[in-house]
């Protein structure tokens, strides 16, 4: 089982590989799980690896901005492996046709992996009709043909925890105090106040539910719904993880955690009476499904930061997303969470088709009255079976499907509005900048004002109206004046 990087080799927990390693090692499967990222891997380790443990199956995991790696990669072991099946799943399956038809992978499978991966192993194993296998997709007479699909699993506490003696664990439990100085590298002062408790904790992800019923425009779901995990299960897992580990800080990485306040209460009360003295982050969460009394809870219970996509603080631009939040309940939870000693990270994505000047003067406002740093600042990014991909196709913004996927990153930039490229990038500058700017006078910290505000004009300003050459001899001062 291989967990398959982007292009820029990013690495966090493998957790689709590690659940369908899991799975089929429950099923009497001996499995290897090898992460590129995090083992910083090349081919040559990879094929050497396949030599020395000879498997009977290859998996590839990643999501759809692996693919490039994965094309090339599943054309390196058919070319020293031929007779090895490969099979690939997780959210890259959204491009399934290319991954069949250009990639040379024998199999995918669709949705949660957990049963229909070990099905597809017996079937191939046993040498049994493969088409009667749920939840897969393969070609047939050079056509791509697809099986019903496996069900959803009902409940996901029949999902064991996942053997996490499958990964190399010291890759992946990191120091809490590293993690807090990376995200607030610009506030020596909340940095501070963070690590306080933190000294020496260490950090892990854990998934408390699976999948979201929104529908944004510009969100792939390869699985219908939301399910989500007892609240018994939950915590029994984090005692385990704290047991075997160490970990004392959770980092909840579902899609969406907050939709059951219900939950969250009942959740954050556990934590409270079985005194685990840990701590925990949510990395996604809703404006529309927190108020001040689950706020408050859960900082009771341990939790230091709960992050919101934003996207815009736009009304126009919320409902041309779908967000289903309106900029009035997404300013009342912010405030809320800041309110109750809470941090909160704002996603936004600038560069919807209906942005305009205005449209940004309204969310660099939004922004403004958070008055908190960092904020995540994006540009949107099409992805295959979304209502925007569907868009930048309808408009001639994607003109080869394959061409464009393989190019993904996290910075890939496409124009979906009405403006020039330079202009629709300076939007985004603009709001990073001046919101920065708002954060840094707000604190008094006027030696960073100005040094924020010149690279500003440096970025925004002079940039643009000049050459290259030229713009060299002004970034190369700037540099030089502040030592960086």
């Amino acid at each position: 089982m291989i967990e398959v990087p982007t292009l820029e080799r990013d690495g966090s927990v493998p957790f689709g590989v590690l659940y369908a390693a899991s799975s089929a090692y429950r099923n009497g499967h001996n499995v290897k799980i090898l992460d590129i990222a995090k083992e910083d891997l090349e081919f040559g380790n990879i094929k050497k690896a396949i030599e020395d443990f000879s498997p009977g199956l290859i998996g590839l995991g990643g999501i759809t901005a692996s693919y490039k790696n994965c094309k090339e990669l599943a054309r390196n072991i058919k070319n020293d492996f031929n007779d090895i099946p490969i099979v690939v799943g997780g959210v890259i399956t959204s491009v399934t046709d290319l991954l069949l038809k250009n990639a040379q992978v024998d199999f995918v499978v669709h949705g949660e992996g957990e049963i229909s991966f070990p099905n597809l192993i017996n079937a191939i194993e046993d040498k049994k009709n493969i088409s009667l296998v749920k939840g897969i997709s393969f070609l047939k007479e050079n056509k791509i043909f697809s099986t019903e699909r496996q069900p959803r699993i009902g409940n996901l506490d029949d999902i064991p925890f996942p053997d996490y003696s499958l990964l190399e664990m010291n890759r992946y439990v990191e120091s809490a105090e590293d993690w807090v100085k990376w995200y607030f590298k610009d506030d020596a002062n909340e940095y501070l106040k963070m690590i306080e408790n933190l000294s020496g904790e260490k950090l892990f992800p854990i998934i408390t539910s699976r999948g979201c019923p929104y529908r944004c425009t510009f969100c792939y779901r390869h699985q219908k719904g939301w399910r989500q995990h007892s609240v018994e299960y939950v915590v029994k897992m984090m005692k385990n993880l704290r047991n075997k580990y160490d970990v004392g800080v959770f980092q909840i990485n579902d899609e969406l955690t907050t939709l059951n306040k219900k939950w969250v209460l009942a959740f954050c009360d556990a934590i409270i009476n079985e005194k685990l003295g840990t701590y925990f982050i949510i990395l996604s969460s809703r404006v529309d499904t927190v108020d001040e009394e689950m706020l408050r809870k859960l900082k009771e219970a341990g939790c230091l930061m709960i992050n919101y996509g934003y996207e815009s603080g736009s009304d126009t631009i919320l409902k041309e997303i779908r967000k289903g939040a309106t900029r009035k309940q997404a300013l009342k939870a912010g405030l809320l969470t800041k309110k109750v000693g809470l941090k909160n990270i704002p996603e936004i994505i600038i560069g919807f088709p209906s942005e305009t000047e205005e449209t940004v003067a309204e969310t660099i406002d939004f922004l403004k009255q958070l008055d908190t740093w960092p904020v995540s600042i994006n540009t949107p990014i099409p992805f295959p079976e979304t209502p925007l991909w569907e868009y930048a196709v309808e408009h001639n913004l994607i003109k080869d499907k394959e061409d464009f996927v393989l190019g993904y990153k996290r910075r890939l930039f496409l124009n979906f509005t009405r403006y020039s490229d330079e202009k629709a990038l300076r939007f985004v500058q603009k709001v990073s900048y001046d919101v920065k700017l708002n954060w840094l006078k707000n604190r008094k910290k006027y030696g960073l004002y100005i040094r924020c505000f010149l690279k500003k004009l440096l970025i925004v300003y002079i940039k643009p109206a000049l050459p290259k050459a030229i713009y060299s001899v002004f970034k190369g001062t700037y540099h030089k004046f502040f030592k960086r």
